[in-house]
């Protein structure tokens, strides 16, 4: 028999129509991982997402803390049931605020057909509605903190019930340090980093069958680049001119609307997810004294670059469950448009000028279509078998069309274990 969970009522989780049966063989494999909210604050790790996920076995820390799991640097995310497209960029920041997080489902292997689309080294799908109802009308908290290497932490969370059957979220946070990417010097020199969000959420039920949900997210995050100014120091032969400020800043926004349709029997789920997303790096050097870094007596180039992309796309899924079966089908269309301009700046050649330059742009608009298929068949209690299908299609730098067939079996030979292929 498998049962369906819906929080309808006041609506405490959209997004999210995970199917199970009983007991027997319908156990998630090893590479389904699942961080309960009391998990993660459970984590000494906690105020770090990439730190959180590298806690799943199959995932490892690669520099600037980036998350590499399976030897792939891709990561696919999802918050709330829509996608949150990579950036075409390289960031220091994270996707975001740890505190925004409720419950985390991180995929290593055994992808789901509606997983899919993109390089995928793992899927983390990321929750952040709360888990418990709202006891009284307002709840809310407000943390300061501070440390060493001038780390300084503010934090805001309110959660409002605007009437019965609406419900209003909103964290803001700002933090800093003087210890951002970590300075090659025993001392941090020129190593600040800040980062400030806001993340709103609004919840409603539109009746008995109906629900909508609405994110905002907004981040900015700023770095200073980290230097060397002794000629004598050992451990880094690049030495910059004392006063040199290079800085990375990284901005990014994020909207998504949820409307989900219960059937009236109450085994079928139809959503419908418009996104958009725009992401923004900007590294801002500092090209006169760039120029006069050195490295093996040789002098260095200087570095500006923009690089821009907006997203706009839609998911649409439907979800219909039986005693022995989860059919689920769905749609995901998207379009990036992608800008970026680079300035380098060479040690000049003629006396009297500071540097150099020469400046390229770049704009390249593409999209991505994946359609696909899937069911979780349970016969018995013994037997689980989940399979389906996907096709993706992308245009962009390059172009191509993939057709992914995915099964996964699992057989419990008993009450205690699942073995999974």
């Amino acid at each position: 028999m498998l049962t369906v969970n819906f929080a309808l009522g006041n609506l405490k989780t959209i997004a999210s129509a995970n199917v199970s049966s009983r007991g027997g063989a319908a156990g998630a494999p090893v590479s389904q991982n699942v961080l309960t909210r009391a998990q993660l604050a459970a984590l000494p790790t906690n105020n770090s997402l990439n730190n959180m996920i590298q806690t799943v076995p199959g995932i490892v820390k690669f520099s600037y803390n980036e998350p590499v799991a399976n030897g792939f640097h891709g990561l696919t995310y999802e918050i709330d049931g829509a996608p949150i497209p990579q950036a075409t960029t390289s960031n220091f920041a994270e996707m975001i605020d740890p505190k925004n997080v409720d419950s985390l489902e991180v995929f290593t292997g055994a992808f789901p057909a509606e997983f899919g689309g993109s390089r995928m080294g793992a899927v983390v799908n990321i929750q952040t509605n709360r888990l418990s109802d709202l006891q009284r009308p307002e709840e809310g908290s407000v943390t300061i903190g501070a440390g060493n290497y001038g780390q300084s932490l503010s934090s805001l969370s309110e959660a409002l019930k605007l009437t019965p059957t609406s419900e209003l979220f909103l964290n803001a946070n700002a933090q800093s340090s003087a210890r951002g990417l970590d300075t090659p010097t025993y001392a941090p020199i020129h190593d600040h980093s800040s980062q400030s969000d806001q993340f709103l959420r609004y919840i409603a039920s539109l009746g008995t069958q109906n629900s909508l949900a609405f994110d905002f997210s907004n981040q900015l995050a700023q770095f200073q680049i980290p230097i060397n100014t002794d000629p004598k120091d050992p451990t880094d032969p690049q030495v910059s001119v004392p006063g040199t400020d290079d800085v990375q800043r990284e901005y990014d926004r994020y909207a998504n609307f949820n409307f989900t349709h219960v059937s009236r029997d109450g085994n079928g789920v139809l959503q419908v997810i418009p996104w958009v997303r725009y992401t923004r790096v900007a590294y801002d050097g500092d090209l006169s004294n760039d120029v006069q870094a050195t490295q093996g007596g040789q002098n260095l180039a200087g570095l500006r670059e923009d690089q821009r992309a907006t997203y706009t796309g839609l998911r649409l899924s439907d979800l219909r469950t039986s005693s022995h079966h989860a059919v689920k089908v769905g749609l995901d269309v998207s379009r990036e448009n992608y800008a970026a301009t680079t300035l380098l700046a060479a040690p000049a050649s003629e006396p009297g000028l500071p540097y150099t330059a020469s400046q390229s742009a770049v704009a390249h608009a593409g999209s991505q279509i994946g359609i696909y298929a899937q069911d979780k068949w349970s016969p018995s209690r013994v037997l689980t078998v989940g399979y389906g299908v996907r096709y993706d299609r992308s245009t962009g730098f390059t172009s191509g069309f993939q057709i992914s067939p995915r099964i996964g079996v699992n057989i419990a030979p008993d009450d205690k274990n699942v073995v999974h292929f």
